[in-house]
């Protein structure tokens, strides 16, 4: 069956049209929360889909423990276990029957709410697309040339969104009853997010103790009492500044921006990230008493993303990283 979003869809019902004199941010604001909707209610299905496997994954074990298969038994166990540490399929296919058979069932449900998520990202841009567009036509009336041309360059960008045309090829790939849909869905997918630590930077650059020990950092450090591998934090001692560089725009930033119990005392600083159109993120205060934030944010399409942390003051002991930073 086929799904159907009404021109003003946003997650969870109906949007009435915006009124005729609304102004361009007040445009942009909304309909990014219609976005950030999305998003969310994608990230809560994934949420109760994974929460639905662990269960199976349990069941299963109760299964073959009837039986008597001691080592089935424990590879279910060790499975089980890994599932907590690291919530996510495993990178090499398992050879127990039982759990390949859940995982192949559990990456076909993870597409087709991707699918969902792409349908109502498609469903979004036209209807915002359909409300600038009218809105320029009411600022060309009304001689606001400049507020006009704004507005279309706001309709270009978004048209030429990585996520977007990722979403149009989806659906338009489902609606013609091709199975690539399925097939070519990657096996470890995480919420269409890319991993930033796996792209090149264009330039970095920081401060004394950040050029000390660039490329050098063997020093432990952890989250949630959890020793952190290098392969999943991206090290940027105060003051720091990362720059990278997208062919495609992309649209969103999470990470952890962390200074961990390791650091000497005294450290403290603030994390910020910058766009095409300039800053869009800066943290509270990074320190002892405040030591990491959860940041999860989406911006207009930009081919530029910079991550900076700022020193506070002294950058004496500033041991600031990004843990898992990913872009989509």
């Amino acid at each position: 069956m086929k799904w159907i979003f009404p021109i003003f869809f946003v997650a969870g019902g109906m949007l009435a049209p915006l009124a005729a004199q609304d102004s361009f941010a007040s445009v942009q604001k909304s309909f990014d929360a219609q976005h950030q909707e999305i998003d969310a209610a994608y990230r809560a299905d994934l949420v109760k889909l994974k929460e639905q496997l662990v269960v199976a994954l349990g069941k299963s074990r109760e299964n073959v423990k009837k039986t008597g298969d001691l080592d089935a038994v424990k590879i279910l166990d060790a499975e089980l276990v890994r599932w907590k540490e690291e919530g996510d399929l495993p990178l090499v296919e398992p050879e127990l029957p039982e759990i390949a058979k859940l995982y192949q069932v559990y990456r076909t449900a993870q597409v087709g709410r991707l699918l969902k998520k792409q349908r109502a990202v498609v469903a979004w841009f036209q209807a915002y697309d359909i409300r600038l567009s009218a809105l320029e036509k009411q600022l060309v009336a009304t001689d606001k040339i400049e507020d006009a041309e704004a507005v279309r360059s706001e309709r270009d960008s978004r048209r030429e969104s990585m996520e977007l045309a990722e979403a149009r090829e989806a659906v338009k790939a489902a609606d013609t009853g091709e199975a690539a849909v399925v097939k070519q869905a990657p096996r470890n997918l995480k919420n269409a997010w890319q991993d930033l630590k796996k792209r090149d930077w264009k330039s970095a650059e920081g401060g004394k103790y950040f050029k000390q020990y660039f490329g050098r950092w063997q020093k432990v450090i952890t989250l949630d009492g959890k020793e952190l591998e290098d392969r999943r934090f991206l090290y940027a001692h105060a003051p720091s500044r990362y720059e990278y560089e997208f062919p495609k725009p992309v649209t969103g930033f999470r990470a952890v921006v962390l200074i961990p119990k390791e650091a000497p005392g005294g450290a403290s600083a603030i994390f910020s990230i910058l766009s095409d159109e300039g800053e869009v993120f800066r943290s509270k205060e990074i320190s002892a008493s405040n030591p990491k934030e959860e940041i999860e944010i989406s911006f207009k399409p930009s081919k530029k993303l910079v991550l900076v942390v700022d020193e506070n003051g002294d950058d004496e002991s500033d041991w600031t990283f990004w843990v898992d930073p990913q872009y989509q």
